[in-house]
Formats: structure tokens, sequence, C-alpha cells
């Protein structure tokens, strides 16, 4: 695992395939599959957001369309206002389990 406080894709994949072999006793998964799943994850909740669909995740959140208003900022620079129209983001809201979960400190794994 990486060093950093980020968790990036290729680490993931090699969680998600440690997580299956010592939790699951999945041992015959490859790790372009894992990776192949989880791109096929991203891209389902993707053009489910864009046809108007709420995208709920058992146990973890929810994704969800969030309109913006319409705002009237200053340009630092020269103190010129910036009209920025609303618009629609995407947005996670977290089930409160979840987030209780997250407090907690993760039990250690022997390597």
């Amino acid at each position: 695992m990486a060093t950093t406080n980020r968790l990036n894709l290729t680490d993931l994949i090699k969680s998600i395939r440690a997580h299956l072999a010592t939790q699951h006793n999945v041992h015959e998964i490859s790790l372009s599959l894992i990776e192949k799943i989880i791109d096929s994850t991203s891209h389902t909740i993707l053009h489910s957001l864009q046809s108007g669909k709420e995208v709920s995740w058992s146990g973890v959140g929810a994704f969800v369309m969030q309109k913006r208003k319409a705002t009237v900022r200053r340009n630092p620079q020269n103190g010129q206002e910036i009209k920025i129209p609303s618009k629609e983001v995407p947005k996670m809201r977290l089930f409160k389990s979840f987030t209780a979960k997250c407090a907690l400190k993760p039990t250690k794994t022997k390597k």
C-alpha cells in the first residue's frame, strides 16, 4: 500500500483483492477484473445520476444531484462582480451509520 494519506485506484484494487481473500475466501480473482468492476460501477452511477435517478449504496450513502443557487462573486484582482449561474452538481450523502463507523479506529490486520 502507498504511504500517503490517499488511496489511489491501484491501491484500492489491491485492497479489495486482499479483503476478498481474507474475509470471503475468494482467491481466484484478477486485479484486472476488479478494475473492470470498479469502472462499471462508476459508469452505472454516472448514467443513473444523468438520468435523474438517486443511487443508494447500502450501508454507505446515496449519490444525488444537488442544485446550486446562482451567486454573485467578486474578482479579488480587480473587484469586478462575476455572476455564477445555478447548476446541478453530484453529491454523496453519507448514512449516519457509515459516518459513525468512520469515527472508529480500524482494526489492524496481519500481513
